[in-house]
């Protein structure tokens, strides 16, 4: 069969090249790419671009969406710093689900699937704002800011003051959305939480890099990926 996984750094952590397998696995990747950079039609990073080519080419690939992370533990905050006001989450998440539940209809014409994201790694909030709106000491500043246009500290008590049970809380009702959003469309969707997470709280510690990082660290071991591609199959079947 053949695969596209779709999606940002994110994708390193499947370990797709050490995949022993007949499959034929592609990746459509860019750096920092969100749900809502796929239905903007001004994305400087133009994914939806690249994954409309590789359709045309490609029709029987089933493409793997893995996006959203960003959107959630990055744009929501830069949104609401933006717009100096917090936005309700649930709200956030409602908006962006519904504009990529219309991508998804309008757009896609392949067999596709949606996968969940990632738990929070972040314990660090103030890490979540230097990705955003830091370019030095190793951050890229992706949304085109620096430290000397927005500071941290005074966003720190009004807009990132979420602790790490919130954010976690956010990335799983992000799936939750997802998910209600493929069972009402019949969408293939899954899930691989139990893949990654010692218990219903704590991700295991060899998905978990030394410094702080928001990526799961990939492992020596193919499981994330042998399992969703076998689930993938189950539901095609």
């Amino acid at each position: 069969m053949q695969f596209c996984f779709i999606g940002n750094s994110h994708l390193d952590q499947f370990n797709i090249k050490s995949l022993n397998t007949n499959d034929q696995i592609d990746t459509l990747y860019s750096l920092g790419a969100s749900l809502k950079g796929l239905y903007n039609p001004n994305s400087k990073l133009q994914l939806n671009e690249q994954i409309q080519k590789y359709s045309f080419e490609n029709t029987e690939a089933i493409l793997v969406f893995f996006l959203g992370q960003v959107d959630i533990e990055f744009g929501y905050y830069y949104k609401c710093v933006c717009d100096k006001i917090k936005y309700k989450v649930e709200d956030y998440i409602n908006e962006l689900v519904e504009g990529f539940e219309k991508y998804l209809l309008s757009s896609i014409k392949n067999k596709f699937v949606i996968l969940s994201i990632n738990p929070t790694v972040i314990q660090n909030i103030e890490h979540n704002f230097n990705v955003s709106f830091r370019n030095d000491n190793g951050y890229n500043g992706f949304y085109s800011h620096t430290q000397d246009d927005i500071l941290f500290d005074d966003h720190k008590h009004t807009i990132y003051n979420d602790s790490y049970d919130i954010r976690f809380y956010n990335n799983k009702l992000m799936n939750d959305y997802l998910k209600s959003m493929c069972i009402k469309n019949n969408f293939l969707y899954v899930d691989f939480w139990h893949i990654i997470m010692e218990n219903e709280s704590e991700v295991k510690p060899k998905y978990l890099f030394e410094h702080l990082d928001h990526h799961l660290k990939r492992t020596d071991d193919t499981d994330m990926i042998e399992y969703i591609l076998n689930q993938i199959k189950l539901l095609v079947a």
